[in-house]
């Protein structure tokens, strides 16, 4: 199930807590994201992005390290 409708918030508390979800990334920033991929990195969760087509490739290496592998981009 794709997480719609939810603040940054509360995406990085439910992150935190250890729940992986899905997400898009359309309508978010690259610094959205990253504190979304590091609140799961905290918790254990894993976050599916999709749709991160409108992002740089450097803007995806800072998602990236920001999960440190608690984030796959589909």
């Amino acid at each position: 199930m794709i997480c719609t409708g939810r603040t940054t918030h509360e995406l990085m508390q439910i992150a935190s807590s250890g729940a992986s979800f899905e997400m898009l990334a359309r309508g978010r920033t690259t610094h959205e994201l990253m504190q979304i991929v590091n609140a799961a990195r905290t918790g254990g969760a894993i976050i599916y992005i999709v749709d991160a087509r409108g992002f740089t490739t450097h803007e995806i290496m800072q998602i990236g390290a920001a999960g440190r592998g608690h984030v796959v981009f589909k």
